[in-house]
C-alpha cells in the first residue's frame, strides 16, 4: 500500500529526479519552492515544473546552501 501511495506521490508532482539535479537546480536560480516531507524535498521550478528527490543523509549544508538562494 505504501509503495502504490509513493508511486502515485511522485508521479503527481511530476516524477522523481536525481539529487544533483535538484543542486544544479538550486545554484542556478531554477527552484521557486522546495517543501521537505520526512526524506523527501518536492520541488517547484521557476517555469513550474514539478518534481520530487530524495535528500542524501550527507548533505549537511542544504539548509544554508537554499536560504542564500532565497
Amino acid at each position: 500500500m505504501m509503495t502504490a501511495y509513493q508511486s502515485f506521490n511522485a508521479a503527481s508532482s511530476g516524477g522523481i529526479t536525481d539529487y544533483t539535479t535538484f543542486i544544479s537546480d538550486v545554484e542556478n536560480n531554477q527552484v521557486r519552492q522546495a517543501k521537505f516531507e520526512d526524506n523527501e524535498i518536492l520541488v517547484t521550478k521557476a517555469d513550474g515544473a514539478k518534481y520530487t528527490t530524495v535528500i542524501p543523509l550527507e548533505d549537511k549544508d542544504l539548509l544554508n546552501d537554499l536560504l542564500k538562494k532565497k
